[in-house]
């Protein structure tokens, strides 16, 4: 596809060589970042196999896509449903919808008691003052499923960032924690986090999946120093 050296497919095989660079050169600091629904579609545990594989050392993503890896934790599902239905149906039969995605209402539920429950056993000095990063890492270690990204990243030492963490069912359920019991976030420690792993890093990979975007970054060919990949719509 790379010797097509055109379109989609020469743009392709460009990535697919940087990819592989990215996940073979150990002097790489690789960022994954995701938008949209991901995890919901299906892609958790092809994300969870990259982070087994020691692929990447963060993962930038929204609240709403931890939420969901919380949601299949706890055992709950997510299915393929159709934009063709109507909401009101779909509300009567107890169930939510991510655009043709459909999970059903009491996982949420769920979701919240199972939050709360896990950060209430967290020492009260450890929920001080602490980064979205760090908190998420001790909710990964508490999940009961191995196959949880919050779980594998935690085991693995890959730190997970969410700048939008409260924008989230995740992030009303820590809000909702602490309305009554001690829960202290410093959003600003994971900037300077993020920051340090970018700027100290031999080499700088980053795979963008999801969202919109348009680059005027020029192709890098496989043997820069610093690896970009966009993937856009």
């Amino acid at each position: 596809m790379r010797d097509t050296g055109v379109l989609g497919a020469g743009r392709m095989g460009i990535a697919a060589d940087v990819l592989h660079e990215m996940f073979s050169d150990p002097s790489y600091t690789n960022f994954l970042t995701i938008a949209g629904p991901i995890v919901p579609a299906g892609f958790r545990l092809v994300i969870g196999d990259m982070i087994d594989r020691g692929f990447l050392d963060a993962i930038v993503t929204t609240g709403a896509n931890l939420t969901h890896d919380v949601v299949e934790a706890m055992g709950n599902r997510h299915y393929q449903g159709t934009f063709n239905v109507d909401d009101r149906r779909l509300i009567n039969q107890g169930y939510n919808r991510i655009a043709d995605i459909f999970v059903k209402e009491e996982s949420f539920e769920r979701l919240d008691k199972k939050i709360r429950k896990l950060l209430a056993t967290i020492p009260e000095n450890e929920r001080k003052k602490v980064a979205y990063s760090v908190l998420l890492e001790k909710i990964g270690v508490l999940l009961d499923d191995r196959e949880s990204i919050l779980y594998k990243a935690a085991k693995n030492n890959v730190r997970i960032f969410s700048p939008g963490l409260l924008d989230s069912i995740l992030g009303l359920s820590l809000w909702s924690f602490a309305s009554t019991q001690t829960l202290q976030p410093n959003p600003f420690a994971d900037v300077t986090k993020m920051v340090e792993m970018s700027m100290t890093s031999k080499k700088l990979g980053i795979l963008i999946l999801g969202g919109g975007c348009r680059s005027t970054t020029p192709s890098c060919p496989a043997s820069s120093e610093k690896a970009w990949i966009w993937q856009c719509r």
